[in-house]
This record gives C-alpha cells, sequence and structure tokens, in this order.
C-alpha cells in the first residue's frame, strides 16, 4: 500500500506498507516514518506550513492506494484496487503528539 502526505495540494511525504493478513478480530498498528527528505516547496506553501507550525497544528490530506484481497472459509476473490483519500487530517508538531484526530475519508475499491 503506498502513502501520500500532502499540504495544500503538494506532496511533503510518502511512504509503503509492507503486505499483511489482517486477522478475524484483530487490529493492526502501524507506525510509518513519512519523514520528508530534500522536498522543495513552493514559497507560498512554505509561509502557510511556518504558520501552521507556530500554530503548532496542521491540517493534511493523504492519499492510500493499494490491492485487497478477501478471503472467507476456503473461498478468495480477486484482487481489487482501493483508494482512499482523507482530507484535513489534523496533526500536532508536539513530540508527546498521541496521533492523527478523526478524519473523513473517501474509499473507493
Amino acid at each position: 500500500m503506498e502513502i501520500t502526505v500532502l499540504f495544500n495540494h503538494e506532496t511533503i511525504g510518502s511512504g509503503v506498507i509492507e503486505p499483511w493478513h489482517h486477522l478475524k478480530r484483530n487490529t493492526t498498528i502501524f507506525k510509518l516514518d513519512l519523514a520528508s527528505r530534500n522536498v522543495k516547496l513552493s514559497e507560498t506553501v512554505s509561509q502557510e506550513m511556518k504558520l501552521a507550525k507556530s500554530t503548532n497544528r496542521v491540517a493534511l490530506d493523504m492519499k492510500l492506494k493499494g490491492r485487497v484481497k478477501i478471503k472467507k472459509g476456503v473461498w478468495k476473490s480477486r484482487y481489487f484496487r482501493m483508494k482512499v483519500s482523507c482530507v484535513h487530517v489534523v496533526e500536532t508538531f508536539s513530540n508527546s503528539s498521541t496521533g492523527f484526530q478523526k478524519a473523513l475519508c473517501d474509499v473507493d475499491i
């Protein structure tokens, strides 16, 4: 699964989640390093990011793309392409961050 993080429609980070199996009644938590390196932002976006940093909160957009396959008993589905788009995911710049707050996401399979 590919993940892209955007700020004002500009990509500021990306990463990949390796394939996994989601078991019944299981919760899977992923810790990803989506730090940006050598990303050149436009002057406008750079100024807006500085303003967001001064308030200690930033609203990001996230896009996920990947393939999913469902297995129920002995039946297995074919692979489906999945696209997830989440807008206005609020995160803090603090080191003691508790993670992202809930956000509205659009899922297309």
